[in-house]
């Protein structure tokens, strides 16, 4: 009995780990900036945008996670738990991107959008450079404000 006791609470412990990990995808839209088309999965909460792309082991090529957020502000980000090395590009009400960073997985130095930001939108690193996407650049599809 107290084998099996044992084992019930290493896997109970299992379990809850494994779902605060998830991989859970959330609802994706399409973006758009010149040319190129970016799945984004949309995180519009505090619980979505706490847990980011955290835990995950990859990012399709054209895939990506916005954030958004109820009003414009400075936004700051850091990669803990993040595996995947991002570029984030910090967007302001306008749709046009303020700011591109490169961040390190698990970085605790947050990184900030510089001025008042609406969105940010994390994709792997690099991806904004290999597309010729620069600050000033307008992106296409994107939601109204966060209401949540």
């Amino acid at each position: 009995m107290r084998k099996t006791g044992i084992l019930w609470l290493l896997l109970t412990a299992l379990l809850s780990t494994t779902s605060c990990t998830s991989k859970t995808r959330l609802p994706t839209i399409e973006l758009k900036i010149g040319d190129n088309r970016i799945e984004a999965e949309v995180a519009d909460d505090d619980p979505e945008r706490m847990q980011g792309l955290m835990y995950r082991e990859e990012l399709s090529e054209n895939g990506g996670m916005l954030f958004v957020y109820a009003a414009p502000e400075e936004l700051k980000f850091w990669m803990k738990n993040t595996k995947i090395p991002l570029s984030i590009a910090f967007i302001d009400a306008d749709t046009q991107i303020v700011r591109i960073a490169d961040l390190e997985p698990h970085d605790l130095e947050s990184t900030s959008s510089g001025q008042a930001a609406l969105y940010a939108l994390e994709m792997q690193r690099g991806w904004f450079d290999k597309h010729g996407i620069t600050e000033g650049s307008t992106v296409e599809g994107l939601p109204g404000p966060s209401d949540r």
